[in-house]
């Protein structure tokens, strides 16, 4: 779901990324029923054709265009924005050195830790259901002892703003933000993003570089 949405570029100040989550994603994957069912799989869901094609339509209708028929408002979002952007090639390598089988054998080794560390800062509310933002970000890379002349705070909203699903104009956000927050598979990105900018890493040593950064993290920040 937030490949789509970010790809697609769905979201945006007057249509959220948890309004989509609510209109495109089975109720049930919203809110788990105990907290050890925190998986957040509400990011990662994965549609099957059928339940993509509803998924589309549900989102048409959310987005609305300004359109009455929801015939019009399906039409709108594949020609405007799904065929536009998702049939093309993705230029962002960092994007696919992420999604790498060794890479992300890292993120699936430290996937406890981090999910525990994105769960306590989350917001359950009726704008919001993502976690940690930019200024807290930077605040936790300081703790850790990260932020240095490489990974500056400047370097890390340039990172963040690179990573979000939606457009956002690099003057409108200073580098102690508390309003833009991330899904869990663009934190897995962001975190990818600023080992490359802090160790300058050949993409053979990336997996062994995430983990070293991961567990440096998350000592100071758990």
């Amino acid at each position: 779901l937030a490949t789509l949405v970010r790809t697609c570029r769905l979201s945006s100040e007057t249509c959220s990324f948890f309004e989509i989550q609510r209109a495109s994603v089975q109720p049930h994957l919203l809110l788990p029923n105990s907290e050890e069912e925190w998986s957040l799989g509400v990011y990662e869901a994965e549609y099957k054709l059928h339940e993509f094609i509803e998924a589309l339509i549900r989102v048409a209708h959310l987005k609305n265009y300004g359109l009455s028929a929801l015939c019009d408002q399906v039409n709108k979002l594949i020609h405007t924005q799904v065929l536009p952007y998702a049939t093309g090639d993705d230029e962002d390598h960092i994007r696919e050195l992420t999604q790498k089988s060794s890479v992300q054998m890292i993120f699936f080794h430290q996937k406890n830790g981090l999910r525990r560390f994105f769960t306590k800062r989350m917001r359950l509310d009726r704008q919001n259901a993502r976690s940690i933002s930019l200024g807290e970000f930077i605040s936790c890379l300081k703790n850790s002892d990260q932020v240095d002349e490489e990974l500056t705070p400047a370097a890390v909203k340039e990172i963040w703003l690179a990573t979000l699903s939606f457009d956002v104009a690099p003057d409108m956000v200073t580098e102690d933000d508390n309003h833009l927050e991330i899904s869990l598979s663009e934190f897995e990105e962001i975190i990818t993003r600023c080992v490359l900018q802090k160790s300058k890493v050949a993409e053979e040593n990336l997996p062994q570089q995430t983990d070293l950064f991961i567990k440096k993290f998350l000592r100071q920040n758990l």
